[in-house]
């Protein structure tokens, strides 16, 4: 049944077959050059793309619940466990109790976490710059737009419900 839908889907396309698989080979080749850098430097300290992931989560939103970082990542506290605490064991992160409920542990970044956080995310913070130089902000608007929908489409939370961190 999904299978009819995709081809459904595929054949009412304003674009061909060729053509949207050249889409998803643009995504790809982009997305491995802008997290190139960052896995790099993640490499050289015992880190991967998942401490990346929640580093970016708490720089955006300090003082996050644990589960509500969970849930925005789409993993299970269970899940997140080993890399908080590899980002705790690091002094990357801090996990303080909620004052209101004991059982609740909000998430900060230390000074060593924001400072790393953004030793990965700024250079992929000017790539996105260079290309709205070049473009134009309503070129990156239309492309925010194919975002939103394909988060839509897929899912996600971090779509425009705004349920994402801004």
């Amino acid at each position: 049944m999904e299978e009819n839908l995709s081809t459904r889907l595929i054949d009412q396309c304003v674009l061909n077959a060729d053509e949207l698989d050249h889409c998803l080979e643009r995504t790809h080749l982009v997305f491995r050059g802008l997290v190139e850098q960052a896995d790099r430097l993640l490499a050289e300290r015992g880190l991967g793309r998942a401490h990346q992931r929640v580093l970016w989560v708490v720089a955006r939103q300090p003082g996050l619940p644990t589960g509500a970082v969970a849930g925005f990542l789409g993993v299970s506290l269970q899940a997140l466990h080993k890399t908080m605490r590899e980002l705790l064991d690091r002094d990357l992160i801090q996990s303080t109790t909620d004052e209101e409920n004991r059982r609740l542990r909000r998430v900060s970044l230390t000074e060593a976490g924001r400072a790393l956080e953004a030793q990965l995310t700024e250079p992929q913070r000017a790539v996105f710059a260079a290309a709205v130089n070049r473009l134009g902000a309503e070129a990156i608007g239309q492309w925010g737009a194919v975002m939103d929908v394909l988060a839509e489409e897929l899912g996600s939370k971090a779509g425009r419900d705004g349920s994402g961190p801004q």
